[in-house]
């Protein structure tokens, strides 16, 4: 049975509220996805948004196509990581403030505990040369995320790198649990739904066109080809994100032992 009208919403149509909802998802199945999109979400945002469409539009038919675009262009608007911001919205419009509590931490501890355990390995008085050429490779290829966390780790350990985390993460939470019940009002509105119909695709302009600069940072030449290559694997050929992290890793373990710069 689906949730939501898969035609999308027209001017002037209710859409279903939260409380509609409650009722046909659990929380272990919010619990359930939202952890597993958390440990194969890798490639930061675009990929974030990517899955959680297949999941709440187009797979379960959770959330209409309009209203999942409206919520890109909403958390865009947001300071804090959009994405982090989407999941956390969608998982309360299934249920509520609970869902959103639930959805949004299963969503960030996969990656965080990866990321503690990258920085433990990674931040070692002297890492192996081959950790240093996944690292190089890797970081060619994906925009990285939950860098807070590395900064809190390399401040004060385990403990600066979930507290660092922690403050990074809440005010997202605030926002969407502050603002979402408003949110069917805000969508009514004709003037604030022109508004979120510029935004959302200037939003993923900003989000590609930073890819620019950062490419643009890379310290060694060899690490643009590798960029060059997981640009062609994800866009051109719309292969999966994980296969290019790690085709990237292992790039860079290749021109690490063949002696190439690693900055």
């Amino acid at each position: 049975m689906r949730a939501a009208d898969p035609g999308g919403y027209r001017p002037g149509e209710q859409t279903p509220s939260p409380p509609h909802l409650r009722h046909e998802v659990s929380l272990l199945t919010v619990a359930r996805e939202w952890g597993r999109l958390g440990c194969i979400g890798f490639g930061g945002p675009p990929a974030h948004i990517a899955l959680l469409r297949a999941l709440c539009v187009d797979k379960r038919g959770w959330m209409s196509a309009r209203e999942f675009e409206d919520g890109v262009a909403a958390a865009n608007l947001l300071p804090g990581p959009a994405s982090t911001q989407l999941a956390i919205f969608c998982a309360w419009r299934l249920r509520g403030p609970r869902g959103a509590l639930v959805g949004g931490a299963c969503f960030i501890v996969p990656g965080l505990i990866v990321i503690l355990a990258l920085s433990a390995v990674f931040l070692a008085a002297h890492p192996p040369l081959w950790i240093r050429g996944a690292a190089a490779g890797a970081n060619a290829a994906v925009p990285v995320v939950q860098t807070v966390a590395v900064v809190g780790y390399a401040a004060a350990g385990v403990g600066g790198g979930l507290l660092a985390s922690a403050v990074a993460f809440t005010p997202s939470f605030v926002f969407v649990l502050a603002g979402g019940p408003r949110f069917d009002q805000l969508r009514r509105n004709a003037s604030i739904q022109a508004f979120l119909t510029g935004a959302g695709p200037a939003a993923i302009g900003a989000i590609a066109g930073a890819t620019i600069p950062l490419g643009l940072a890379l310290s060694q030449l060899w690490q643009l080809g590798v960029l060059a290559v997981a640009a062609a694997w994800l866009v051109a050929l719309r292969r999966g994100v994980v296969a290019a992290i790690v085709g990237a890793g292992a790039l860079g373990v290749i021109a690490a032992l063949a002696g190439a710069p690693l900055g």
